[in-house]
């Protein structure tokens, strides 16, 4: 029987993945894409979100071809570079340094809600989970690096923002024997 692969990185997102779709904030704007008229967070919880968002609405990578439809929004979480961490003049065999980036693309025809700019209100969401979920920080805090518009959409119709940050850990958090 082989082993199992541990990797910091890849367990890393799943988990923020999954904090992100059990969120009750996060997955209402994300599942009650057509309600513009009415406070989506008294909309009803989601029922099972893990299910109804994994891999329809919320994707462990960049899955462009699968989310642009119209009316819709979705969230990305995608790995920068993961890299053994550097001052400048030395280079760390402690620790690496992961870099993730977690972007939100909405449709024009579904942004404006009562409640606010939907991909805004997700992403500032997002930005507040990160910088207070314990579960999620790594050898001291993690940094965001940056949140900014995305001009990448390959369609006119979609606005998203991007929030890239980091995060440092030791290098043997997980078991990456090579057998």
């Amino acid at each position: 029987m082989g082993s199992i692969i541990k990797n910091f990185s890849s367990n890393y997102m799943t988990k923020l993945a999954t904090i992100f779709m059990l969120d009750k904030q996060v997955n209402k704007f994300l599942y009650y894409n057509n309600i513009l008229d009415e406070d989506i967070l008294s909309q009803p919880d989601v029922k099972n979100p893990i299910s109804a968002l994994n891999e329809n609405k919320v994707f462990v990578d960049r899955k462009i071809d699968k989310i642009i439809k119209e009316g819709d929004i979705t969230l990305f979480i995608n790995v920068k570079s993961d890299a053994p961490y550097s001052d400048g003049a030395r280079v760390s065999s402690l620790y690496n340094v992961l870099t993730i980036e977690i972007g939100v693309i909405c449709h024009k025809s579904c942004r404006k809600t009562i409640n606010g700019i939907r991909e805004l209100v997700v992403t500032d969401r997002i930005r507040q989970i990160l910088t207070k979920t314990p579960e999620l920080q790594g050898i001291g805090d993690l940094t965001i690096k940056s949140c900014s518009p995305m001009y990448s959409i390959p369609y006119y119709d979609y606005n998203g923002y991007s929030t890239q940050f980091e995060i440092i850990y030791w290098k043997d958090a997980y078991n990456n024997e090579i057998s």
